[in-house]
């Protein structure tokens, strides 16, 4: 029995080789193709293989993580469908990483094992065909521990699932199902393949399939080690059975030597066939045709020959693309034949590059004798040159120094030439410009003042780094999206920042070249106020910003010379929307900006110019780019124009005080930090530590989600007549203790009535008295202008002393825009609401001198 405990040692090596040979797909050909030897075997052989098996695989997988099949499962009937789902359940038994697919799968071996294999043999190739690319699946390397995998294994086996429970559920409905607990009801077979097939094809479009197939040379060492070690062992096992009574077991052997032998080959073709298209693709890479501009060097002969040896490799590619692509079953049993194959492509490469050399060789041969030939008739030629050259020198050298003078004239006069052209050229731009000009300063009325940038602008401000992230990342993510809607509405009360975010977002546009034009209303200047100077002001800008729109509205300005004071829809029409149509193409995006519409004086004007505006805009978008951002509050005649159909189509709204709290609030607290600190700098002694964290946190808290809350605050806080910083912030936030439940309006009134209150002297009731009817005369007056006036204009007015209102608004710097210049007009810093909170102040602080309106 020596020569069966060296089988048994044999057989043991060679299932640690399979299980290191890569990828799966070998492993299994190579046990499937060794079952299929031993079922041939006495049964007395199987069951110690059998065992052998067993200890091999437990002693291998002593320690590891993974866990695999511990038999062989050799198939009681030797039939393609029972080898199928031996297979099947290998490879479900070493599944770990996904238990809901394993145990589908061992629902439907359930199944599958009762089949009677006495069924349609049609069917059951059909099944069993589907088993086999289940097996696939399970084998694939893809089939990996990561959560998109999981999902798809999971999805697999809901599939399965259901594939089984309505097979199991015909075959309950049906009186022939079973028999002697064989499954032999055809459709429900057939259906189960069906449904088997369909969930195998929804995995496969989750996911890519990796090419099974690839091996490394480290894997290829180890496979080509382990099979020589087993060969060996084989081999002389073998030898030494002369004798032995064990009926097929020398046949046996020399079976898995040839499997082996088998299995060496494959990984040799291999490697052989991926050097030879290696060695293709650089062929083709060098017989390429060159472009059309070097093609015209190569002659028609040539370029047949570099046709036909293309042609050549192309063939030879496409059969050697077609082993590569060979199932590994097919690669394995033709493992010999594909060498063979393989040898002769390496034949045909030889031969066809052969043949074109041979044929470059005597066309070159054919040519040197050509040339030889030409070269003889040269040499004659020149003899006859050379005398003609002599006898032409004598009279050349005479003409040259004439020719020299006339070309040096030439070249004076070209270059005089070429001056006058660039100056006739730098002329007409001039004279273009100067046209252009003039026609663009025909648009009026204009407000150049409400330009986000202007001069009567200067104390506005923009978002602070590192504020409103949230909301101007998404306004700049509309900006940049060409599929997003024309329109973006920022809808928001008073208060909620929403001018300085208009500001910050045209001077974003501005730096990043996609500026067109904007508006900024305002009720304090009469220019700003107006809704029938919009269209003229953003068409003027749109053609001093854009070079490709302005010859387009200066023609439309020469055509209609009266349309910037036409109706509001022949301005519209006239000056931006025919132009802009008329325009080339623009993809980059143009913004337009228009802030504040609830300050327009005129609620009807504001109305037309939204109802004009969306049909225009649709009109714009299909040949330019153009995109508008738009501000205001919830004023009830806007709100009317935004509901309609026509502006819901173009415009997206996002509404301002809708943000969370807790994000507003975080944009302030840096706001109040930033200007706060600022103010330290400047007022106070070097080093002092201020402001108080409780008192900083007042203020936030106090602000809720109103950026004019804290403006205001800060602006009266660090007003710099007074420069006591401490003082005001102390009595801000102890007069604010009670109003914290407060609504956010309510808080803001009381925040403009304590700086009234500050401006009025506590001691002398007298002189207290004297400066409220002061202040109430002189702030009503401004109040009720139709147009601001500088200080010195309201001191004529009120036929008060020189300086006498600047002294008395001058603590109302946090609420009043002062200038220094006494010819500028004097401005409320907090909009409309100051005004309106304003007006309301003095009717509650000073009521003795408030009128009865």
């Amino acid at each position: 029995m020596a020569p069966l405990k060296v089988l048994i040692m044999a057989v043991s090596t060679l299932s640690r080789a399979v299980r290191v040979l890569s990828p799966r797909a070998w492993q299994i050909t190579l046990r499937t193709e060794t079952v299929t030897v031993l079922t041939s075997m006495p049964l007395h052989v199987k069951k110690l293989v059998d065992k052998v098996f067993k200890r091999s695989r437990k002693r291998d997988d002593a320690g590891s993580e993974t866990s695999d099949s511990s038999t062989l499962y050799l198939p009681v009937h030797n039939s393609p469908l029972n080898e199928t789902i031996v297979a099947l359940r290998r490879g479900n038994d070493a599944l770990i990483h996904h238990p809901e697919l394993k145990q589908s799968v061992s629902g439907l071996l359930l199944l599958t094992e009762n089949i009677d294999d006495k069924v349609d043999p049609n069917v059951l190739e059909k099944l069993g065909g589907e088993l086999k690319q289940l097996l696939g699946i399970l084998q694939a390397p893809e089939l990996s521990n990561t959560p998109s995998v999981q999902g798809y294994a999971r999805n697999l086996a809901s599939h399965i699932d259901a594939a089984v429970q309505q097979a199991r559920s015909r075959i309950s409905g049906s009186s022939t199902g079973q028999s002697n607990g064989q499954l032999r009801d055809v459709a429900a077979i057939t259906a189960l393949a069906d449904s088997l097939h369909s969930a195998i094809e929804k995995y496969r479009g989750q996911i890519t399939t990796q090419d099974s197939t690839a091996t490394s040379s480290t894997t290829k060492k180890k496979a080509r080690d382990f099979s020589g070690q087993v060969a060996g062992a084989l081999t002389i096992v073998k030898e030494s059975l002369d004798g032995v009574p064990v009926i097929g077991l020398k046949a046996a052997i020399g079976g898995l030597l040839e499997i082996l032998k088998a299995v060496n080959q494959l990984i040799d073709n291999d490697d052989d066939l991926m050097k030879l298209i290696d060695h293709l693709q650089r062929l083709v890479k060098i017989v390429s045709l060159p472009p059309e501009d070097d093609a015209q060097l190569i002659d028609s002969s040539t370029r047949e020959r570099i046709n036909e040896l293309t042609e050549d490799i192309l063939h030879i590619t496409a059969e050697a693309e077609k082993l590569k692509t060979q199932n590994t079953g097919g690669k394995f049993f033709g493992s010999a034949d594909n060498a063979s194959a393989i040898e002769g492509l390496m034949r045909a490469v030889d031969q066809a590059t052969e043949r074109f050399q041979i044929a470059g060789g005597l066309r070159l041969e054919k040519g040197v004798a050509r040339v030889e030939k030409g070269v003889q008739e040269l040499q004659v030629g020149s003899g006859r040159i050379e005398s003609g050259i002599g006898r032409l020198e004598g009279g050349v050298g005479s003409v040259g120094e004439g020719v020299g003078r006339v070309e040096g004239g030439i070249g004076m006069v070209k270059e005089g030439v070429q001056r006058v052209d660039k100056k006739i050229e730098q002329l007409e731009a001039n004279i273009m410009s100067a046209a252009d000009e003039a026609m663009l300063n025909n648009i009026q009325p204009r407000s150049d003042n409400a330009r986000y940038n202007s001069a009567s602008q200067t104390s506005a401000s923009f978002c602070l780094p590192d504020t409103r992230v949230a909301i101007l990342t998404e306004i700049s993510r509309w900006l940049e999206n060409p599929e997003a809607l024309p329109v973006y509405w920022l809808y928001g009360m008073a208060g909620t920042g929403k001018s300085t975010i208009a500001r910050t977002v045209a001077k974003y546009s501005d730096e990043r070249g996609s500026y067109g034009a904007s508006f900024f209303f305002s009720r304090d200047e009469d220019d700003r106020r107006n809704a029938t100077r919009v269209f003229p002001t953003l068409a003027h800008q749109l053609a001093c910003y854009n070079p490709s729109f302005r010859p387009h509205i200066t023609a439309a300005i020469r055509i209609n010379p009266g349309a910037s004071t036409a109706m509001m829809r022949t301005q519209l029409d006239k000056l931006i929307v025919e132009p802009l149509q008329l325009s080339p193409p623009y993809s980059s995006p143009v913004l337009i900006v228009l802030d504040a519409l609830d300050e327009c004086a005129s609620e009807l004007h504001i109305v037309e110019m939204l109802n004009l505006l969306a049909p225009a805009i649709q009109a714009i978008r299909k040949t330019s780019n153009v995109k508008f951002f738009i501000t205001c509050r919830p004023e009830v005649h806007i709100h009317s124009v935004l509901t309609k159909p026509e502006m819901q189509a173009v415009a997206d709204v996002s509404v301002l005080h809708d943000i969370e709290k807790s994000v507003v609030q975080e944009d302030i607290r840096l706001f109040v930090e930033h200007h706060l600190t600022r103010i330290a700098e400047n007022m106070l002694p070097k080093g002092t530590t201020w402001p108080p964290e409780d008192e900083k946190d007042a203020l936030v808290e106090m602000s809720d989600v109103l950026f004019i809350f804290a403006s205001v605050s800060i602006a009266y806080i660090g007003d710099p007549k007074f420069r006591q910083p401490k003082l005001r912030l102390r009595n801000l936030v102890s007069s604010w203790v009670r109003e914290l439940g407060s609504p956010p309006l309510k808080r803001l009134d009381l925040l403009y009535r304590q700086i009234l209150t500050a401006a009025l002297p506590e001691d002398d009731e007298e002189e207290r008295e004297e400066v409220a009817q002061r202040i109430h005369q002189i702030l009503g007056v401004i109040v009720l202008l139709q147009n601001p006036l500088s200080v010195r204009s309201l001191d004529l007015l009120l036929q008060k002393e020189s300086d006498t209102v600047a002294s008395t608004i001058g603590p109302f710097n946090s609420v009043l825009s002062i200038p220094l210049d006494d010819q500028r007009p004097v401005l409320s810093e907090a909009g409309r609401s100051g005004i309106t909170w304003i007006r309301s102040c003095i009717m509650v602080i000073l009521p003795k001198f408030a009128s009865p309106t």
